[in-house]
Parts: C-alpha cells; structure tokens; sequence
C-alpha cells in the first residue's frame, strides 16, 4: 500500500519540492505559476521520467521509515506508565509518538535529503550534476561531507515532533472507539 501510494502521488512531491524553491523575484532559474504550470514544464523540458526524479531514494527511506516508526512506537509505548485498565494516558501517547517520530525521522533523513538533491537535479532543463541515485551519494560525500545529508534536520525535528505526537494520539483514540 504504501509503495503505491508513493508511486502514485510521487509527481506531485516533485512539484511542491519545485514550487517550495521556485522563486518567485525571478532569481531562481525556475520560475512556475502553480501546480499545473510546474507539472506540464517539467514533463515538456524533462519527460514522464522527470516527474519521478529521486524515486529511489523515497521508496528506500519511505518504506523503512514507516517500519521504525511503528517499531518505536511500540518500544516507548511499553516504557510508559499504565493505567489501571492497562491503557495510556493521551499525554503518554503524545509523548511516546512525538519520540518515536523524531527517532525515525532522524535515521531516515539523509533519504529525504537524497530525494529533494535528485528532484532539483537539472530543473528547468539545466544540466544535471548526478548521473544517478549512487553517484549523487558519492558526490554529496566528496563534495560536501556527510553531514550535508543533515542539512535542514532541525527544522524537520520541530515539524515531525508535533506531527507523530497527534498522529499517535489519534491512532489510539480511534483504537479505544473500536
């Protein structure tokens, strides 16, 4: 289910990676007026295989993403306090979602880094800097080091805290209804 979901929704994760750094002053070298015009430009200057640039790396850190979170999930929530009916507290799940979001989204991170290098890569038509998915890790390393795979980790951490600590609090809610 989820290898679908990602192949089927994938162009349009292409486009808001376009459209978050499309520029819109006229200094980026792509330059879109919505979610249509960034769709058809890069299908007309890039081909069908340019709406699924950096795939690879989205099912590679995607798939095992939701695994590990899950797994710690599981792993905190056997940590935390019970109640006497053997249930957690709201706030407990709040707490163990929010950790277990953050540790997930920690170790699969240089994975979304991968999948936004390969998206950018030769937008607009420009010449690409990676042959592939392999050589892009290569040249991120050798270039920059392996701490570019971390760039933008901080501002993903105050993003997924919140995000895994309702979406967990949720998903025992709706398992206390049924």
């Amino acid at each position: 289910a989820g290898l679908l979901q990602i192949f089927a929704t994938y162009p349009l994760e292409l486009v808001r990676t376009r459209l978050s750094l499309s520029d819109a002053f006229g200094k980026s070298e792509a330059k879109y007026k919505g979610i249509i015009d960034c769709g058809v430009k890069t299908f007309q200057k890039e081909g069908f295989r340019g709406l699924y640039k950096g795939i690879t790396p989205s099912v590679a850190s995607g798939t095992p993403y939701v695994g590990l979170q899950m797994t710690f999930y599981d792993l905190f929530k056997r940590m935390a306090p019970k109640k006497e009916d053997g249930s957690t507290s709201t706030l407990w799940s709040l707490a163990t979602g929010a950790c277990a979001g953050l540790c997930a989204q920690t170790i699969t991170f240089p994975g979304d880094t991968l999948r936004r290098r390969m998206q950018t890569d030769g937008i607009n038509g420009k010449p690409k800097v990676y042959k592939s998915t392999f050589d892009a890790i290569k040249v991120i390393i050798s270039k920059e080091g392996i701490g570019a795979f971390y760039h933008g980790v901080g501002a993903n951490v105050v993003r997924c805290i919140p995000g895994a600590a309702i979406q967990f609090a949720a998903y025992d809610g709706c398992k206390k209804l049924s």
